[in-house]
């Protein structure tokens, strides 16, 4: 059953819901599987794609003064310790502000090769490595923003090897809905 209610700041509150999500099965699930020696049942990857599927899909809720605040997306991840786990290219090669990087995260995560325009088609997201078995080390989103003749195309990696950067990724979303003080 559902209970959920909506509160004055649902962004703040469903990051931080997610944040929960994540850290109880870190330390409930993944170890009482690892305990059980069930490692193949491990579904934090699967977890953590959901959940970032969650948090890029509440565009309302985004702080639209921080993301037009940054004019460059790149200076922007470096500067704020994200850059590590999370990193991007374009083409046609330009820089691009941090709401039109955000902007083509969410289209390659939402619109997954459906749009008509042949540009468009390579949208989606997909990871690293391919060999079965090994553990999920990079997410790829493939996504794009701008219109027809105007598009930009960009490749984003999401280097989720480690806690750490999981966590920076999930701090990475904090900012964008300016939910951190």
């Amino acid at each position: 059953m559902i209970t959920e209610k909506l509160s004055e700041n649902y962004a703040k509150e469903f990051i931080s819901r997610t944040e929960t999500i994540l850290s109880q099965y870190n330390e409930i699930v993944a170890t009482k599987l690892e305990a059980e020696h069930r490692e193949s049942e491990f579904y934090d990857v699967s977890l953590f794609i959901n959940c970032l599927y969650g948090l890029l899909m509440m565009p309302s809720k985004l702080n639209k003064s921080v993301l037009e605040k940054y004019e460059n997306a790149t200076d922007f991840l470096s500067e704020h310790g994200f850059s590590d786990a999370i990193f991007f290219t374009t083409e046609p090669k330009r820089e691009i502000n941090l709401e039109e990087f955000v902007r083509s995260i969410r289209n390659g995560m939402g619109h997954w090769k459906e749009d008509e325009i042949e540009k468009l088609k390579n949208q989606g997201f997909d990871y690293e490595p391919k060999t079965e078995g090994a553990l999920i080390e990079k997410i790829i989103i493939h996504g794009s923003f701008g219109y027809k003749s105007k598009t930009i195309l960009t490749t984003t990696v999401l280097n989720i090897a480690s806690e750490a950067n999981r966590n920076k990724i999930l701090g990475f979303l904090k900012f964008i809905y300016k939910t951190e003080k």
